[in-house]
């Protein structure tokens, strides 16, 4: 029961900001849009197209909530030292770590659902299941990915210094991406093993994105981030020095 009330209580906080909220959904349109606005007349109706395009740019929405709404929500909490009142054992570490978990799993399907909606009206594709189904999917997918990210949040750094590698993070992960359109050899090809971008993009297009490289990565990282729920700091990061 506390799992559900502080899930519901993160969730709120969360769309308290709604210009954070519009702003997530409208920059992956405008980009979508701006990108294949050639495409509307030569692709409309074409649904099989269509999903092939919009996978990475759910990727890419997906990978930003779980630095900003969910690894980056945690560092912010960490920071203000308030939440080390009652986040004190390795249960309550547990239950504010997987409630916020939930929450943000909550948000990337709200996004992604609404993304979807917006393309497929504007490229005149049908709605039907098929825009859940897809959301599901790719909410799964964050569900196991956004765990295994986990760590970062109990990285021993301020919430501004966090907010500076998860730009970062995004930036070099959506331009390797890119890159891996032309050439996906040497270094392009070690990092996007492992991009979650593009892992995304992979498995909602029924491709096999995980070779050795990406289960040993994403193994290990899995194994950190249980170790983390039980040494999650609570304190604020300046608080030692």
């Amino acid at each position: 029961m506390n799992f559900f009330k502080m899930s519901f209580i993160f969730l709120k906080e969360q769309l308290r900001a709604p210009f954070s909220v519009i702003w997530t959904i409208a920059s992956p349109v405008v980009l979508f849009f701006f990108l294949h606005f050639d495409d509307i007349d030569r692709h409309s109706g074409d649904k099989i197209w269509l999903r092939s395009q919009v996978s990475w740019f759910v990727g890419y929405i997906s990978f930003s909530v779980i630095l900003f709404s969910y690894c980056l929500y945690l560092n912010g909490r960490r920071e203000s030292g308030f939440i080390a009142t009652f986040v004190h054992d390795t249960y309550s570490k547990c239950l504010f770590i997987l409630s916020q978990l939930c929450a943000s799993v909550i948000m990337s399907f709200v996004y992604v659902i609404f993304f979807l909606l917006i393309v497929y009206t504007g490229f005149r594709v049908s709605i039907n299941s098929d825009i859940f189904l897809l959301t599901l999917k790719s909410s799964a997918i964050s569900l196991i990915l956004m765990f295994s990210f986990t760590w970062l949040a109990s990285l021993p750094v301020t919430f501004q210094t966090a907010n500076v590698i998860f730009s970062v993070m995004v930036t070099v992960f959506m331009v390797f991406g890119i890159i891996s359109f032309r050439v996906d050899e040497g270094i392009v090809h070690v990092v996007n093993s492992v991009n979650p971008v593009l892992i995304y993009s992979s498995m909602l297009n029924e491709h096999n994105p995980m070779n050795m490289v990406s289960g040993f990565f994403y193994g290990v990282m899995f194994l950190a981030s249980i170790i983390s729920l039980s040494r999650f700091r609570t304190e604020p990061a300046w608080s030692s020095q």
